[in-house]
């Protein structure tokens, strides 16, 4: 439960609390590690994240959608996630998302995507570092994008 605990230890980060209850909050936050998509307990949707971005910092998200505006630059791979557009029905929010390995698996817009990755804030605006994709190769539908699971 490391992502339901990060989100406790930020609301003490941003809070009026001593530097020493900081300090010791942010060495829990260094023995906190990343997860795959079999081991996210807690993953939060759009909504949440986007109602309270810093609340949500660093935490790890599996958010399915399709993506769009795929770029590479270098060794940075970046494109958007559709959040909630794996339907084709309704979006409920646009979040860059940027990849620091390479070789990024070829992923084809056309069909749904979910992607793992931590949460940022990049000027004021949501934005995913991401971990893991998946893609089924027959194209399901019946990916979601934030519920508990």
């Amino acid at each position: 439960r490391d992502n339901a605990s990060l989100v406790e230890l930020n609301r003490l980060l941003n809070s009026n609390a001593s530097l020493y209850i900081k300090r010791k909050a942010r060495l829990l936050v260094s023995y906190l590690a990343a997860p795959t998509f079999d081991s996210l307990k807690d993953n939060y949707s759009y909504a949440q994240v986007a109602a309270d971005p810093i609340l949500y910092m660093d935490c790890w998200v599996a958010w399915s959608g399709r993506i769009a505006n795929m770029q590479q630059t270098g060794s940075l791979y970046s494109c958007d996630l559709f959040v909630g557009y794996e339907t084709m029905k309704k979006v409920d929010g646009i979040v860059p998302v940027y990849f620091s390995s390479v070789p990024v698996p070829p992923i084809d817009g056309a069909r749904p995507v979910r992607i793992l990755g931590k949460i940022g804030v990049d000027g004021g605006k949501i934005k995913l570092d991401a971990k893991s994709v998946y893609q089924s190769v027959n194209g399901a539908q019946n990916m979601n994008s934030g519920e508990k699971q």
